[in-house]
């Protein structure tokens, strides 16, 4: 009897665990988790500068109504250089800012006499001051600081003759001086990687029209150097021409008459990777339309009245994705500015 009942109970024992073990197997279940990775593209729409809307930064900043100044940035400021003010004072003052609304006066009195109708250029590191028209006659001076305060003079005497009212661009790692007047029409193209030894590229140059010129617009663009507009002396009088080169030597006519009008002491700049025309001066009357170009052959106007006032000779700059004027004056109303403005 006892091994009966010690039977039973292996049975019922054996039982139960199978039973246990069938419900377990049951009621365990393996889940797989499929995972979908969603790939989202992001797509950068770059805004083009429009030209049509401009801002005005400062109505007066503190430094003096003037015309024919420069201006570059450098060190991740705006700087104006020299020009002349309303009395006809010749100007040696350096100021700097960082957004166009407070300036600081770098100094009063830079190293180099007071000018105006210079050129500017950022190379090297350092801003440069090039020749120009002083109470003492043009010169062919160059100058450089690192600071916008101490002023070197790399050249007292450029081999370039003396002049003002020429522009100067850096291309291929040198700076170039094209043209201008100095008593006459200096026409030839120099060049230069540190300031202090001058090349040539081309004596005078072989244009079909108006080869001899002031007051003209000079920027790089498509890996060229351009020069637009200015004035080609009383034979020639103003111009809208479009001229580029890739080495200072051969000059091309991308137009030798553009859709806006002829013109001097105008402002040119690049970005968006186009050309652009904003003001300058013809007959009589100084402008404030806005114009751009891809190629420098077919030019579009973006608005005939912009909304700074009409005005040449002043200094244009490309700062922070937008474009920037500063001073200038108007012919018409003989009124000087020190205004600031700006369009994104």
């Amino acid at each position: 009897m006892r091994r009966y009942l010690v039977g039973i109970s292996l049975f019922l024992t054996m039982l139960l665990a199978g039973c246990s073990q069938v419900q377990e197997t049951a009621t365990t279940s393996t889940t797989t988790t499929t995972s979908t990775t969603t790939t989202s593209t992001s797509t950068t729409t770059t805004t083009l500068i429009s030209g049509d809307n401009w801002i005005q930064a400062s109505a007066a900043a503190p430094f003096s109504q003037r015309r024919r100044h420069t201006g570059v940035v450098y060190d991740n400021k705006l700087w104006v250089i020299a020009g002349m003010n309303s009395s006809g004072a010749y100007l040696n003052d350096v100021w700097s800012s960082p957004d166009g609304v407070s300036w600081t006066l770098m100094t009063a009195e830079a190293a180099f006499s007071g000018r105006y109708d210079h050129t500017s250029v950022v190379h090297d590191n350092k801003m440069w001051v090039i020749a120009g028209h002083t109470a003492a006659g043009s010169k062919n001076d160059v100058w450089y600081s690192a600071d916008g305060v101490e002023w070197q003079l790399a050249t007292g005497e450029a081999v370039f003759t003396v002049r003002g009212a020429h522009t100067s661009v850096v291309h291929d790692g040198k700076m170039w001086v094209i043209s201008g007047y100095g008593g006459g029409f200096p026409n030839e193209v120099c060049y230069s990687s540190d300031g202090v030894n001058w090349g040539e590229a081309v004596a005078t140059w072989l244009w079909d029209l108006g080869s001899l010129r002031e007051d003209h617009g000079s920027v790089v663009h498509d890996g060229r150097m351009w020069v637009i507009g200015g004035y080609g002396g009383s034979g020639v009088g103003k111009l809208n021409d479009v001229w580029h080169s890739a080495d200072g030597v051969s000059w091309t006519a991308a137009t030798t008459q553009a859709a806006f009008s002829k013109r001097d002491k105008h402002s040119c700049v690049v970005i968006d990777g186009r050309l652009w025309v904003i003001g300058g001066q013809e007959y009589g009357y100084s402008k404030n339309d806005v114009w751009f170009s891809y190629d420098g052959v077919d030019w579009t106007e973006v608005t005939s009245e912009a909304d700074f006032p009409s005005r040449d000779s002043a200094a244009c700059l490309v700062f922070n994705d937008k474009i920037w004027l500063i001073g200038g004056y108007d012919y018409h109303t003989d009124a000087y500015y020190n205004d600031v403005w700006y369009t994104d």
